[in-house]
């Protein structure tokens, strides 16, 4: 494996075994399944595993404003069904949140889908995109207290209808 990366605008990087060092992201994407020692995304596309699947990163993930992580969920089964960052150390988030929503699953209002863990985390993602699952539900970000800290995906059924009946 490579000792450290960098990503740039209109690059991919796969990574598959084990990229050591810190990979640090301007643009483009790093993707897949392997090991990487830290990852800096302050202008790029995180995608772990190979849609889906787990990437794992045995230091620290700090993503900045201009980041975005990318989680695919497509059922409900860890690294199989979603995509799992397994972060060894801390998770420092910022930046955009972006779920892909598998063509033809349709989640539980119960299903939990804990994309992240890591051994401490600071910060949240500023923005979640591609939350909206239909029929008025969504994807709503949760942060989890006490380990694996991290983050999940919770599904959040659709607002009570409103009665506007006189009494």
């Amino acid at each position: 494996g490579a000792n450290a990366g960098s990503c740039t605008q209109w690059s991919t990087l796969t990574t598959s075994g084990t990229a050591g060092g810190t990979v640090t992201l301007t643009g483009g994407v790093l993707r897949g399944t392997g090991h990487v020692g830290n990852i800096t995304n302050n202008g790029g596309i995180v995608r772990p595993g190979t849609s889906p699947g787990t990437m794992t990163v045995d230091g620290t993930f700090t993503q900045g404003t201009g980041g975005t992580l990318e989680i695919d969920v497509a059922g409900t089964t860890p690294a199989t069904g979603f995509d799992v960052l397994s972060v060894g150390d801390a998770a420092n988030l910022d930046g955009t949140l972006h779920v892909v929503q598998g063509a033809g699953f349709a989640p539980q209002n119960s299903d939990v889908f804990k994309f992240m863990t890591s051994a401490s985390r600071s910060g949240t993602f500023a923005t979640l995109t591609g939350d909206a699952i239909g029929d008025g539900r969504s994807y709503h970000l949760d942060y989890p207290a006490g380990p694996d800290f991290g983050a999940q995906l919770v599904v959040q059924p659709p607002p009570p209808p409103q009665n506007t009946g006189k009494p």
